[in-house]
């Protein structure tokens, strides 16, 4: 489980590669030898082995990944200051195997606004997140985001989004990296967003259709043979749920954005709707790739959200390519 680090320097620690060795003979040093094509990561603050890598992984530390994330910024936004972005966010697991850290402008002006006639405008801002491991869970990545001011509420365009991704396996990882990005790609990727955004507040949907949706949309399913504390936790995260559509329903209207902001604050808060098992990063790139089609379903006028449920509920119980056997689907609303 992934948690936020309030201060992301804990996860600047430093780190070392050591040698493995392999004991030929039980209870005997002496019979130690070196294990060939293999090395280990090592916390240096506590001497503990964060894992066991081949000889040719390049190691990337998480300052260096963020100092990238820094060139990337500058990159994307040449004419401001380097000085100007900051760490807003920063998620690892207890072990700090991997890590993401979002970096955004030090001034919440700096964004842009969508104006809806008649509504007040909403600000949103970019945001760049790199993902560093060194456990081999992760790779060294880095992907754009758009986060409502407002409230916070974030996601990841991953059918649009600017990326920049590398294999630690890669040679001399650190001449490979380079952010050769005009500024064209950025604004593309803006208007792309707004367009998204543009139908949703036109699209009349009864806050009783949020929770299906938002939960297909997350693939979050219902536990199978509950406990009685599993129960309960589903029961006070279905809570959160249905408190959420009441609230931005109330916010911005019965409509289609209300219900885009239940699933993009899901998605954005996990620990605190409940879902244990579930990183931001990724509940944050479902939502990204589920907004797209979401809003050109919206902007048909024959828009169905009961038929809506029911393509997603179809879609999601679709076996997957060169998986196993398809399960049960578990849906629950």
């Amino acid at each position: 489980m992934s948690r936020v680090f309030d201060d992301y320097n804990d996860l600047l620690f430093p780190v070392r590669t050591v040698p493995v060795f392999a004991e030929l003979r039980q209870d005997d040093p002496s019979s130690l030898r070196p294990v060939p094509g293999q090395k280990a990561i090592v916390d240096c603050t506590n001497d503990r082995v964060i894992s066991v890598v081949s000889s040719e992984y390049q190691l990337v530390t998480n300052r260096e990944a963020l100092d990238y994330a820094h060139e990337c910024c500058k990159a994307l936004f040449p004419e401001v200051p380097a000085t100007s972005w900051r760490v807003r966010q920063a998620h690892a697991p207890k072990s700090r195997g991997h890590c993401h850290m979002d970096v955004m402008h030090a001034s919440a002006e700096f964004g842009f606004e969508w104006k809806v006639s008649g509504q007040d405008p909403e600000h949103f801002a970019p945001f760049v997140r790199v993902t560093n491991s060194y456990n081999r869970t992760r790779r060294l990545g880095f992907n754009i985001g758009f986060l409502r001011m407002i409230c916070e509420n974030g996601m990841i365009l991953p059918s649009t989004s600017i990326r920049f991704s590398f294999n630690h396996n890669t040679r001399r990882i650190g001449d490979r990296i380079r952010f050769e990005v005009s500024k064209k790609p950025y604004q593309s990727l803006r208007n792309d967003f707004l367009d998204f955004l543009r139908p949703l507040r036109r699209c009349a949907i009864g806050p009783a259709y949020f929770r299906p949706i938002a939960l297909l949309a997350l693939a979050v399913r219902a536990p199978r043979k509950p406990s009685d504390k599993e129960k309960n936790a589903w029961d006070s995260f279905i809570g959160k749920v249905d408190s959420l559509g009441r609230t931005y329903a109330k916010e911005v209207g019965e409509n289609a954005y209300a219900l885009l902001n239940v699933v993009s604050d899901i998605a954005s808060r996990p620990t605190e709707a409940g879902l244990l098992r579930r990183e931001q990063h990724s509940l944050q790139r479902a939502a990204g790739a589920w907004l797209p089609s979401f809003s050109k379903n919206c902007a048909e006028e024959s828009f169905d959200p009961e038929g809506y449920i029911q393509e997603l509920a179809k879609a999601a119980s679709r076996p997957k390519p060169a998986a196993g056997p398809a399960q049960a689907s578990g849906w629950q609303f």
